[in-house]
């Protein structure tokens, strides 16, 4: 029985690793220059300041 558990607390394990990883380029929020928000990745403008991104 424990070794049952052991093999899902394994599996769970490595399923939630990849996850914690960062994202690859291109897929990051962009940060506003001018008030440091983090934006959607395809944002053009900040949500909160409205400056250029």
């Amino acid at each position: 029985m424990a070794v049952a558990f052991s093999a899902i607390g394994l599996w769970i394990v490595l399923l939630i690793l990849p996850g914690l990883r960062r994202p690859p380029p291109g897929f990051e929020p962009r940060v506003c220059p001018q008030c440091s928000q983090s934006n959607e990745t395809e944002a053009v403008v900040c949500e909160k300041c409205g400056a250029a991104l």
